[in-house]
């Protein structure tokens, strides 16, 4: 039986009849139809793909034609934000085969003992189980995490079905905390599909060591233990619990060729006034943060929606929440799109190849780039050469040959150069200069010293030296372990 692992409403959107590229073999098929892609064999048993179909597959269908694809702004209800948010839980998952997300799911097991142990809520969640207490088999497992997520309709009260555990709970997380927003491709781009339903962005700090997460971390953990004010830390707690299980900055789902629905780290509510409810009529506004950790760096397309509650204090279905669609610039169109086919596994999907030309050449461009280095700081003519063979062996070259065949020799709309030079600079940026973080791996000596995926700063006692002599240099002040930094 075929399994979509993009469901076919998606690649509707982007054309009744998709063209696809094979990452492995550089082989174009052109207007297959979308029954015929995105799909997988016998990947799901046959009620769990009903269950789907009639859960969430169903009802998000008539969201999706209804109200989400509407241009400007999208006015959703908390019913219909809880109906979207598990439609994106179910994606999460079935883009996985069994034997992935278990994997997945084990490497996820110590972000989720995090998440338990630091929320407030700690007490509760310490009565649940672990995966590894069940005893299930991967594909029991792996149907278990879909049925909580399609079965429960208000995903809030995911935590009190009696199946879960506190990783499955842990995963529903990462969407139930976030926000969202919409993203759309100006005149004249698109987005590219990928087998990759959810597609992030890490922080620089993760790229450059090699997975860990240091930016939004050390900023909250700061601000916990050195603000005065209670309302602070108990914010600054929780959300470095949330931050546990969703450290990306951003999580990419595609809608249609020219929309994607964004999930945005909690953490950047910090940015737009959000507000803590602190009492019956009382309200208390974090500070905000004076890092920024995305590589994004246009913080208004981060912006929060705007909300009204039918009874103040109180969570109603008949809540509303305004979206406005925001527009991206053409470099942020082809950022987001590198994002898409660098976490593809097998195949892209795509309409108009015009559209996607300049994202597809500079992913060909910055995987050169990160191999060799800058072109234009290359000076032997060996250099150069090897430069020119990755980009003319790269995976996606076919495809960039194919679209750039439709564009009659237009100049790219975003230079490749110029754009990974900024994408590299934005990703050094925050790891550079936020001063956060060179407290955090000072107060954290034993594991900074021994961590490998600190080496590339040197032997313990020169990555010691130079972290100091970097804080020194942020804070103006030598470092006192224990020191409140005020």
């Amino acid at each position: 039986m075929k399994n979509h692992i993009v469901s076919q409403m998606i690649i509707k959107r982007f054309a009744s009849a998709i063209n696809v590229f094979d990452v492995a073999t550089g082989k174009i098929d052109l207007s297959k139809k979308p029954t015929k892609v995105f799909y997988k064999n016998d990947r799901l048993s046959d009620d769990i793909e009903k269950l789907i179909a009639d859960k969430i597959e169903g009802p998000f269908a008539n969201l999706l034609y209804g109200k989400l694809l509407a241009p400007g702004f999208v006015t959703l209800t908390r019913e219909e934000l809880y109906l979207l948010k598990r439609y994106l839980m179910m994606v999460s998952v079935r883009m996985y085969d069994e034997h992935e997300f278990c994997t997945m799911m084990k490497s996820f097991s110590a972000n989720a003992k995090r998440y338990a142990e630091i929320s407030p809520y700690k007490d509760d969640l310490a009565k649940l189980p672990r995966n590894d207490d069940l005893k299930l088999s991967d594909r029991s497992l792996y149907e278990l995490a879909l049925r909580i997520y399609c079965e429960n309709k208000n995903p809030a009260f995911i935590e009190f079905d009696p199946r879960v555990t506190i990783e499955i709970l842990a995963w529903a997380r990462t969407v139930m905390d976030s926000y969202l927003a919409i993203w759309d491709a100006p005149d004249g781009m698109e987005f590219v599909l990928s087998d990759c339903s959810m597609v992030s962005e890490y922080e620089g700090s993760h790229q450059l060591t090699g997975g860990i997460d240091l930016s939004k971390l050390s900023y909250s953990m700061f601000r916990m233990l050195n603000s005065d004010v209670a309302e602070d830390k108990l914010f600054n707690l929780d959300t470095l619990s949330k931050i546990q299980v969703m450290y990306e900055n951003f999580n990419v789902f595609n809608l249609s060729s020219k929309r994607c629905l964004v999930l945005i780290n909690p953490f950047f509510k910090q940015y737009f006034g959000f507000k803590l409810k602190v009492g019956d009529d009382n309200y208390f506004s974090p500070q905000k943060p004076d890092v920024w950790p995305a590589i994004i760096q246009n913080q208004s397309i981060f912006k929060t929606p705007v909300n009204e509650y039918k009874v103040p204090g109180q969570y109603l279905d008949e809540d509303l929440f305004f979206y406005e669609a925001r527009v991206l610039s053409p470099a942020d169109v082809v950022y987001i799109n590198s994002l898409i086919i660098s976490m593809t596994k097998e195949i892209i999907g795509f309409n108009d190849p015009k559209a996607i030309s300049d994202s597809v050449g500079f992913c060909v461009w910055q995987g050169a780039s990160l191999r060799n280095g800058n072109f234009l700081m290359l000076e032997k003519k060996e250099d150069v050469l090897g430069f020119m063979k990755d980009i003319v062996y790269s995976p996606a070259w076919k495809l960039y040959m194919h679209c750039t065949a439709q564009t009659e020799g237009s100049k790219p709309k975003v230079p490749y150069i110029s754009l990974f030079d900024e994408v590299v600079q934005n990703m050094l940026r925050d790891f550079r200069e936020n001063k956060y973080i060179y407290w955090y791996l000072l107060e954290k000596e034993d594991l900074t010293r021994t961590n490998d995926n600190l080496a590339f700063l040197g032997s313990p006692d020169e990555r010691m030296k130079l972290i100091r002599d970097t804080y020194k240099a942020l804070w103006g002040k030598e470092y006192v372990r224990g020191s409140t930094n005020k």
